[in-house]
């Protein structure tokens, strides 16, 4: 090989052997190539067995995508889907995933994304827990009271927006969950009064809106919007 290109890739000695640099920029060039041809297996395999791989956090898909999945089957019936659910919204993509849904742009550049929803948040509560501690009327009012959110929100700054106006407190947190599902079941045990995506919801109905002029949001989620994360060479795959 060191023939054919005319370089030295290694160093020897009588005691070790080691890549030059010449030799490290030919074996990432090499690992770079193993890869895509190992993609480009997976892509034809894939569109022989119609199997898709997707990755999501649980509440996104029992709330909105297992609806969409169920239409895509039923049109579709010869395709097979990969469906794991990932408490952590934040979470990186796995190698081998079609699809990940998260809230964070990659940081890989071989994938791309799409938009795919911009969620806003309320605060929510049981009429229960409203009667034996009080109607917040202000958003700091809230500091007297048992606050619920998400284990990604580790500032613990709320910003409360109302006719186009925006101000941020630091609400200490009684609870914190990775799920928003977990946070709503805490929420009906009349535990608190807990930080939700309206998307999120869904059937819990019996959920009394606390402060509801307000939307509320948080710098940890990056812009908001949940992402629909895949590789770049699935770009105009149907």
């Amino acid at each position: 090989l060191e023939e054919e290109l005319e370089e030295n890739l290694f160093k020897r000695s009588t005691r070790s052997i080691t890549p030059t640099e010449k030799g490290k920029i030919y074996a990432e060039a090499v690992a770079r190539a193993i890869a895509l041809l190992d993609r480009g297996k997976k892509i034809i395999r894939q569109e022989k067995s119609q199997q898709i791989n997707i990755t999501c956090f649980a509440s996104f898909a029992e709330k909105i995508l297992l609806s969409i999945l169920e239409k895509i089957s039923l049109k579709n019936p010869n395709i097979k889907f990969n469906l794991t659910l990932n408490e952590h919204s934040k979470s990186e993509s796995r190698h081998h995933d079609d699809l990940y849904i998260r809230y964070e742009k990659p940081k890989n550049s071989s994938y791309t994304f799409k938009n795919l929803a911009k969620p806003s948040y309320g605060l929510f509560a049981t009429e229960e827990y409203l009667k034996k501690r009080g109607i917040p009327q202000k958003p700091k009012d809230l500091l007297s009271h048992d606050c619920i959110s998400f284990t990604f929100c580790d500032s613990g700054i709320w910003t409360f927006t109302k006719n186009k106006k925006s101000k941020s407190l630091l609400i200490p947190e009684k609870v914190a969950f990775s799920s928003s599902l977990s946070l709503l079941n805490w929420v009906e045990r009349s535990m608190g009064i807990g930080l939700c995506s309206f998307w999120s919801l869904g059937d819990h109905k019996g959920l009394k809106r606390v402060l509801p002029e307000y939307t509320v949001s948080f710098p940890e989620i990056e812009d908001q919007i949940i992402h629909g994360v895949y590789p770049k060479e699935l770009k105009g795959n149907k």
